[in-house]
C-alpha cells in the first residue's frame, strides 16, 4: 500500500513564471537559466528588460532572467538603474525573485555592491529581510554559519584567507562573514 500526499490548489505552484532573476553578470545569469531548465523549469534569459512582445514569444516558461553588468558598476549606476529593473522583475509576477551574484560574493562598496543592490530591492519587493546564500558546492564554494569558503591551491580556505580571492584586483575579499562584508 502506498501513501500519496493530498494535492490542493494551495500546494501547487502558481501558473506563469515561478522564478524571475536579475544577474549581476552574464555568466552567472546563464548558469541560473541552465540549472532551472535542467530542473524541469524551462527558462529564458534576456540581455535587457524584455518587451511584452518578447515575453509573448516565451509564454509558459517558468523562469525569466535578465543578464547585466551590475557587478562592474558603481553605486551611482545602481541607484539610477536598479530600481526600474527591480520593478520590471516584480512586474513579471513570479513569486520568487532572485538577484544572482557570484558564489564568491564579488562586491565592494564602490563596485558591484551587493549591499547597495539589496538596499534598492527591499522597497520594490516589500520585504523586511533578504535571505543570502552564496555557495556552489559543485564548484567547491561553500557557506557555513554565514562564512564563505572556497577551494584553492592547497585546500579549502575562508575567502579572506584564500590565496587568490583575498587579493582580487577589483573586489579583494577581506571579510568572509557575509553580513559584515555587505
Amino acid at each position: 500500500m502506498s501513501w500519496k500526499a493530498p494535492v490542493s490548489a494551495r500546494s501547487l505552484p502558481p501558473e506563469g513564471p515561478l522564478v524571475a532573476w536579475y544577474g549581476d553578470d552574464f555568466t552567472g545569469s546563464a548558469a541560473v537559466m541552465e540549472v532551472l531548465t535542467f530542473a524541469g523549469l524551462p527558462s529564458v534569459l534576456f540581455l535587457e528588460p524584455p518587451t511584452p512582445a518578447q515575453l509573448a514569444r516565451f509564454e509558459g516558461l517558468r523562469g525569466i532572467g535578465i543578464a547585466s553588468t551590475a557587478r562592474a558598476q558603481g553605486p551611482r549606476w545602481m541607484d539610477a538603474n536598479l530600481p526600474a529593473l527591480f520593478l520590471t522583475l516584480r512586474g513579471l509576477g513570479a513569486p520568487i525573485n532572485h538577484y544572482k551574484v557570484c558564489s564568491t560574493l564579488d562586491s565592494a562598496p564602490e563596485v558591484g555592491s551587493i549591499g547597495r543592490a539589496i538596499d534598492l530591492a527591499i522597497p520594490v519587493f516589500g520585504s523586511d529581510w533578504v535571505p543570502i546564500l552564496v555557495a556552489a558546492p559543485p564548484l567547491r564554494r561553500y557557506q557555513a554559519f554565514g562564512q564563505l569558503f572556497a577551494s584553492g591551491p592547497g585546500g579549502v580556505f575562508r575567502l579572506d584567507r584564500h590565496p587568490v580571492m583575498a587579493r582580487h584586483p577589483v573586489t579583494p575579499m577581506d571579510e568572509a562573514d557575509v553580513a559584515r562584508h555587505l
